[in-house]
């Protein structure tokens, strides 16, 4: 029997039977379109972003189910796992208002429209230790690039295909959240003590090669699939 799990409760805890379950969708790349004066064709300009996609999960309620515990649970944003794909998770937001009165009698089934972001997260949190002034190259899965979150211990660089943060401070450990560009201790900001936030570093599909000067780090992400 096939079921999800919206932030960390599962539809079988509910008592809700999943009659139907959304196709799995590649997200469409953001493609912007050029149109030139004087010429009858255009140029197709191609980003490394890719689109929200909207589905819908179809579900019965069985007699047992609570609607006022359902009510509470289905609302807002959040993380969702599918029976479909159980190693992955996406974020989702749901954006249909469900109007439960109508299954209080016999008709019991209803729609769980949602909104995908496009990408993929296993559900394995990897970490990766580096030394200081030490150089590995790592293999990464999935087959989209994907931000980790950087604790660091001293100053110095750590540079990954490529791409540098250099840190400045060396009193404490530093987090780097390179996907929000965020640098912090405990509630403190250290955006100050850091430079390169503004183009994160990110791991890549397959081999990197990261180095670190006058620092050590552990590196935790989780592999991403489009």
């Amino acid at each position: 029997m096939e079921y999800f799990i919206f932030n960390d409760i599962s539809s079988n805890d509910m008592n809700i039977i999943v009659k139907e379950m959304p196709p799995i969708i590649r997200p469409e790349q953001r493609i912007n379109k050029i149109k030139l004066v004087g010429r009858s064709d255009s140029l197709h300009e191609v980003e490394d972003k890719y689109d929200s996609f909207n589905t819908t999960i179809k579900c019965i309620l069985s007699p047992s189910a609570d609607i006022d515990e359902i009510k509470i649970w289905l609302r807002g944003s959040g993380k969702i796992i599918l029976s479909t794909n159980r190693e992955r998770y996406y974020n989702v937001t749901i954006v249909n208002k469900i109007d439960f009165t109508k299954y209080l009698t016999y008709l019991r089934e209803f729609s769980l429209e949602l909104e995908f972001e496009p990408i993929s997260y296993d559900n394995k949190l990897n970490n990766v230790e580096i030394g200081t002034n030490k150089e590995i190259n790592y293999k990464v899965s999935g087959n989209y690039k994907t931000y980790p979150l950087l604790e660091i211990t001293g100053t110095g660089i750590i540079t990954c295909n490529g791409k540098s943060i250099i840190v400045n401070e060396n009193n404490n450990i530093i987090y780097i959240d390179c996907e929000l560009q965020n640098a912090y201790y405990d509630t403190e900001n250290k955006n100050s003590c850091v430079n390169g936030l503004e183009d994160p570093l990110y791991l890549s599909p397959g081999d990197n090669l990261i180095t670190t000067v006058g620092l050590s780090a552990t590196i935790k992400y989780r592999s991403a699939w489009l």
